[in-house]
């Protein structure tokens, strides 16, 4: 996993997700884009640290038909 910085001040946002989310994920975006428009929400676990964020991701909430 990599540690991007945020802010520029030297604090450090990391990200998990599981990979099989991650590949979930990637089908539902590419399956989509670019020929519909679209949009996803998504839920997230947090919490701060001395060096900066630990976002976790929990579940995605996938649109259905009318929704946009």
């Amino acid at each position: 996993m990599k540690a991007t910085e945020v802010v520029g001040d030297g604090r450090y946002s990391l990200f998990r997700i599981t990979t099989s989310d991650r590949q979930i994920l990637e089908k539902h975006l590419f399956r989509r884009y670019p020929r519909w428009e679209w949009g996803t929400f998504f839920q997230f676990g947090f919490r701060r640290t001395p060096w900066g964020l630990v976002m976790r991701f929990v579940d995605a909430l996938w649109p259905g038909p009318g929704d946009l």
